[in-house]
């Protein structure tokens, strides 16, 4: 399993060749590259969608006042925000733009850039599924990476678990990145081939894949050493279970540490809350790497690539190896152990890499109530570790050579100082709901660091002297069979560059410097490049602003002037032209002036918190009867202008000088009841006056000719601040796209501020949820007004259908007719309704939807914002309409007759049913009657209107005689005739004959009978015998009966 270059594994075998002389050397591992910057690059993965909107959002906290701006290189977005110090500011991105859902390349990446070094953290999160990641600065992103991802294997994934996932993310246009998976993904790329794929920056390519991608190779290619870009690299989940033992599932989100950091020493710590232990993952950089856990696992065996998890580790334990790995602990799902959790994970960072500070957020996540911080140090360090300032060392508990703490703490913002670092990393959990993230990461390459040398510094040499002069040089572990880096370029973060192995360097103004050492062994490899970053801070040693009288009469006693400057400066004073009263030393003085003096003046040296003392800096100050008092002051910034809601009352004063009086005088405005004009300082109304003008006279009445006036300030009442609100309303239920645009008018004009209650900054902001936003707008001036805006959104698109069935059976005639609420619908009021299945894919503008046969079907119910709704419908049939054969009875007819009869019933369909027949099709009945010999039609009809037809034929019969075997020729009108029956009419002769064989009786008329008599006498009783001669034609077939028999008369 043979992953990685030739050079990285050379480079990885440094490291673990210095990295326990390193550790008993030296473990301040400081001022060197953390999580803190001035530039990150980051972007989202997918989360689940379907169900409560996803949200995306980035945190960001400084130690000092922060311009930050994220934005979009390749898009429109843009949001810039104050951070102020020690807080935390958010900035909300339109999830529907920044948040693939497919593998492959997009233009969504985004860059985060400030004026000061801050930390960035991103959220990704929906209600039920949620994690959070620390962003890497620029300067700590690598050219190689070994992926940690997830996904659960077969027999422990839930079926509705989604794909492991990871992405990267370019810096830079025309970055060359290799990618070699350890699975085959969507999208085609192969288990263990490499991939090659050009990014510009911005542009984040995400790879998915339903096996782990956890191994997957990441590198930055370059046959060029001058042309090695940086990428971003992050890893997870969609949404899955953790551990095999419960169906809660969570997105994972974790940013991805460059391979140089990798370390060898690990302290694993359980999450707090949970039974049985944590899910954790051990990768390998190299092949043949032992890993040893304590607590009896003893020692394991990986190669590169290769990973070791296990799936409920319980008891505090201590991981270490002989080659570098990365360490990752999982939330395993809720039902692992019945407490509220969800899955979540965070690579652990190792002991090597520990940070001193850091500000975080314990995310406002909904459904999480309980938020804890762990803690991780060496047990030999002695320093304190402070929390929000409380000093919290006592809460460690040792376990060998490192120390441990877990606490639970509040949603918000903390900090967090420790002199001697910690590895510090934040959780929250709920009811279904969690998140992880590092509170802050160091991320020191452990094969070449910066050094430094300067006389007047911080021991630490965190902090410089201006104009010191500075010696810069390379510190290089040396290893077997490892080249020499040769090549040494310098970043000094003034704009300066250098080159060598050692330089020497002087910084001529103040602040807080990043220097990058670009190292190379000149192989053109991009494996053999490092880039090592340190900051420190550049003091001044000048006093800032003096406060106190410039112009003061002779002989004036007691007048205090005060310095201002940084924190830990110490000031030495001098004077000319007077006495100082006062100690010499400190911050203030106080000062007896003399006679009349050109020369007068003020003299400070100040000497910085390092003791590097500054020049003598001079502040003339004017001893002479004729005064020239200073201009006056207004509390505002600029005292020439007035804000409208401040307009009726603004103070305005002169700093106050002892044995001085005053007079003062306005123009365009009143003084207010309750000001002294004699006083240093007065409150004007300036009522509706546009402009004004204020100034006074000082004077010392023991001194007459010791007076002066003012220049006039020219003062400016400004217009009101108004806001005029365009509120574009969120789109659909439960969305984040709803903006607001100010339009701005008044005030100083130029560029406004604008602060939002949610952390939003700018005139206008997007990705809004429904709800009221509290707009603050502040001028150049500082004169503000308040906005309270309301982003209203749609009800909530509801459709009630009611399916109608097809009327016949295999036949489109079925549909539904869908009742709408909510959404927002189009001019006419309606909706749009596609409508899928069955092979039917058809748009209809209204609710009537037909034209459907029997089967499944979707129907997609569309507003005018776009905002959808699906329900799935099935639509039935009645079964096949069919005449009833079993009870189909027709009767023939006889020959040359139009007597027949026939009767039918039916099936399936919807009864009633209604029988047309051909012969009589106006009349419905289940009976036909009236039929002659030939062919017919029935049409059966259903109470739907469904017909069915079906055509019959009526044929002839031979006609039927029944010839009776006695009569009883009495007249008691009862069988007095002998007289055969026939149900037909045709040819027809009858002959009886007595015993003797003679005709007694003749005849060819079927309707005449026998009526017992014999040449007119009553005929003797006794038995008979007869003949009968039937014929005619039938179905066009003639046919003759003869029928012979006999018969009793009966007196």
């Amino acid at each position: 399993m043979q992953y990685l270059s030739n050079h990285t594994m050379l480079k990885l075998a440094r490291i673990c060749c210095a990295v326990f002389l390193l550790l008993l050397v030296n473990t301040q591992l400081f001022s060197q590259t953390t999580t803190e910057g001035k530039e990150f690059w980051l972007g989202f993965m997918q989360n689940e969608l379907g169900g409560p909107p996803v949200f995306l959002e980035i945190y960001i906290s400084s130690r000092q006042t922060s311009q930050v701006t994220v934005e979009a290189p390749l898009g429109d977005f843009k949001q810039t925000v104050t951070v102020s110090p020690g807080s935390t500011e958010k900035v909300v991105l339109p999830t529907s733009e920044f948040m693939p859902l497919k593998e492959g390349i997009r233009p969504i990446g985004l860059r985060v850039t400030s004026d000061n070094f801050v930390s960035v953290y991103a959220l990704n999160k929906r209600q039920s599924s949620a994690d959070a990641t620390v962003v890497l600065p620029t300067t700590a992103l690598g050219k190689e990476y070994i992926v940690t991802a997830h996904m659960e294997p077969p027999g422990d994934i839930i079926p509705s678990s989604r794909e492991s996932n990871m992405l990267i993310v370019a810096t830079e246009d025309n970055t060359q990145v290799e990618v070699i998976t350890t699975v085959d993904t969507y999208r085609g790329l192969k288990k263990g081939e490499s991939n090659n794929v050009t990014l510009n920056a911005g542009e984040t390519y995400q790879i998915k894949s339903r096996e782990d991608l956890t191994g997957t190779i990441v590198r930055s290619v370059s046959s060029n050493n001058t042309d090695c870009k940086k990428v971003a690299v992050f890893g997870g989940n969609v949404f899955t279970n953790v551990g095999g033992c419960g169906d809660a599932r969570d997105h994972l989100f974790e940013q991805m540490f460059p391979l140089s950091t990798w370390g060898q020493n690990f302290l694993y710590v359980p999450y707090e809350t949970r039974l049985g232990g944590d899910y954790i993952k051990i990768l390998a950089a190299f092949d043949n790497t032992k890993v040893t856990l304590t607590g009896g696992i003893g020692t394991i065996t990986l190669d590169a690539g290769e990973s070791y998890i296990n799936k409920a580790m319980d008891g505090v334990r201590k991981i270490t190896s002989d080659k570098p790995i990365s360490f990752s602990q999982f939330s395993r799902s809720r039902s692992c152990d019945k407490t509220n959790s969800d899955p979540f994970y965070i690579v652990v960072s190792p002991l090597e890499q520990r940070i001193q500070q850091a500000t975080f957020h314990a995310f406002d996540v909904e459904d999480i109530d309980r938020y804890f911080l762990t803690l991780i140090k060496l047990s030999s360090d002695e320093s304190d570790v402070l929390l929000d300032g409380v000093n919290i060392k006592n809460r460690f508990s040792s376990f060998q050579d490192a120390a441990y703490a877990s606490i639970e703490i509040q949603q918000g913002s903390h900090t967090l100082e420790a002199p001697d670092g910690v590895i510090a990393f934040i959780y929250g959990y709920g009811s279904q709901e969690s998140f992880g993230y590092s509170a802050g990461v160091a991320l020191e390459n452990l094969n070449v660091k910066i050094e430094l040398g300067a006389e007047n510094a911080s021991p630490d040499l965190s902090e410089i002297c201006i104009n010191e002069t500075i010696d810069f040089s390379v510190f290089i572990k040396a290893g077997p069979d490892v080249p020499d880096y040769s090549i040494f370029e310098w970043d000094l973060g003034d704009g300066n560059k250098a080159h060598g192995a050692q330089i020497n360097h002087q910084y001529k103004e103040p602040g807080e410097y990043e220097v990058f050492l670009l190292a190379s062994d000149g192989l053109g490899n991009c494996s053999t490049q490092d880039l090592i970053a340190r900051k420190f801070i550049v003091k001044d040693s000048a006093p800032e602003e003096l406060v106190g009288p410039r112009s003061v009469c002779p002989a004036t006693e007691g007048v205090v002037y005060q310095v201002t400057g940084d924190e830990g400066n110490s000031y030495s004073w001098g004077i000319e032209g007077g006495v100082i009263v006062s100690s010499s030393v400190g911050s203030t003085v106080t000062v007896n002036w003399g006679d009349s003096n050109e020369n007068a003046a003020l003299y400070v040296v100040t000497t910085n918190s390092l003791g590097c003392e500054g020049e003598k800096v001079t502040f003339p100050i004017r001893v002479n009867p004729n005064l020239q008092p200073a201009i006056p002051q207004s509390e505002g910034s600029n005292h020439k202008e007035v804000c409208f809601s401040d307009r009726q009352r603004v103070k305005y004063f002169t700093p106050k000088t002892p044995g001085s009086s005053y007079q003062w005088f306005v123009n365009g405005g009143s003084f207010t009841p309750d000001t002294d004009i004699n006083s240093n300082e007065v409150f004007i109304d300036w009522g509706n006056s546009s402009f004004g003008e204020v100034w006074y006279r000082e004077f010392n009445e023991k001194l007459s000719d010791c007076e002066g006036f003012s220049d006039k300030l020219q003062v400016k009442v400004l217009k009101e601040v108004t806001v005029s609100p365009e509120v574009f309303d969120v789109l659909c239920k439960g969305e984040s796209n709803g903006s607001i645009v100010l339009n701005i008018a008044g005030g100083k004009g130029g560029a406004y501020e604008v602060t939002w209650d949610n952390g939003m900054q700018g005139e206008s902001i997007s990705g809004l949820s429904s709800g009221n936003y509290i707009a603050t707008v502040t001028d150049e001036l500082g004169c503000s007004t308040v906005s309270s805006i309301y982003v209203n959104e749609p009800d909530p698109l509801f459709a009630n259908i009611e399916v109608i069935p097809s009327f016949c059976y295999q036949e489109d005639s079925g549909g539904a007719k869908v009742e709408v609420q909510g959404g927002t619908p189009f001019q006419a009021g309606n909706y749009s309704f596609l409508v899928e299945g069955n092979g039917v894919s058809n748009v209809f503008s209204s609710g009537d939807i037909s034209g459907l046969g029997k089967g499944e079907y979707t129907i997609t119910i569309t507003d005018r914002n776009g905002c959808s709704i699906s329900q799935n419908i099935e639509v039935s049939e009645p079964s096949p309409l069919q005449f009833d054969m079993e009870a189909f009875i027709k009767v023939p007819v006889c020959p040359d007759e139009s007597n027949g009869r026939t009767f039918i019933d039916a099936k399936g369909g919807t009864p009633d049913y209604s029988f047309y027949w051909s012969n009589n099709p106006n009349v419905a009945s289940t009976e036909g009657s009236g039929f002659a010999k030939g062919t017919y039609t029935v049409k059966l009809v259903d109470s739907n209107g469904c017909e069915k037809s079906m055509t019959f034929d009526i044929s002839e019969r031979e006609p039927r005689i029944f010839i009776p075997n006695a009569f009883s020729p009495n007249n008691d009108g009862e069988n007095d005739i002998f007289m055969p029956q026939a149900d037909c009419s045709s040819g027809f002769m009858m002959q009886v004959y007595n015993k003797w064989g003679a005709v007694v009786y003749t005849t060819t008329n079927v309707e005449e009978g026998w009526d017992g008599t014999y040449l007119g006498k009553p005929a003797a009783v006794g038995n008979y015998s007869y003949l009968i001669f039937y014929s005619g034609v039938v179905n066009n077939r003639p046919f003759e009966e003869t029928y012979r028999g006999s018969f009793n008369l009966i007196r």
